[in-house]
């Protein structure tokens, strides 16, 4: 009772602005910080013509790839470094409420890149133009042993001897650019994992 007391005046000094006649409190989307991308920003409308929808199955080819520089070990499984990774589904079903799920094609072969793996500016920094690069190459080198036209997004997994492959940026296409494409489907949403993933 006391409690309750003590609160009744509260609430009668919150709500008598109102009644004196003051504005009423503002909205919530007049409160949301103000976006500075148009369609990357925090507490807008996600634009789903550019973004993954997060509902049902999202199917993605996991891809591994190596470089004349850096050659996988042959102790160095694919399995392995696909275990770095995989548990990212349980986080996004979890995280969704059970409204999405990642369902990862692991495509366990290495594709050798046609590049050293130190010549596509693979730092902090790296333009637009030079990930597509990579992630173009990845693709060409996998594409005899995967259907490109059967998922919804690719993930690239480096050898773990890739040292220049240094972090994991995601890749969105941009509208209006060549691309990559595959088998006859364009790749919208990559994830090209690093060094990072181990460290």
């Amino acid at each position: 009772m006391v409690l309750l007391a003590a609160l009744l005046p509260l609430s009668f000094l919150v709500g008598a602005p109102a009644a004196l006649g003051a504005p009423a409190a503002d909205s919530a989307s007049d409160c949301a910080l103000r976006g500075t991308t148009g369609w990357t920003d925090e507490g807008h409308d996600t634009d789903f013509s550019v973004f993954q929808r997060p509902a049902g199955t999202i199917k993605a080819a996991m891809i591994f790839v190596d470089f004349p520089d850096a050659p996988a070990h042959s102790a160095e499984s694919p399995a392995d470094d696909a275990a770095q990774v995989t548990p990212g589904a349980d986080w996004l079903w979890n995280a969704s409420y059970g409204k999405a799920w990642l369902d990862i094609a692991q495509h366990q072969r290495w594709a050798r890149m046609p590049h050293n793996s130190t010549d596509y500016g693979y730092e902090r920094g790296m333009t637009h133009e030079q990930h597509e690069a990579y992630l173009k190459d990845a693709v060409a080198a996998a594409d005899p042993d995967v259907d490109f036209s059967r998922y919804d997004m690719v993930y690239v997994v480096p050898t773990k001897n890739a040292s220049a492959v240094s972090y994991t940026p995601t890749y969105m296409y941009e509208p209006g650019t060549a691309g990559v494409v595959a088998d006859g489907r364009r790749v919208k949403w990559a994830v090209t994992f690093g060094q990072d993933m181990w460290h």
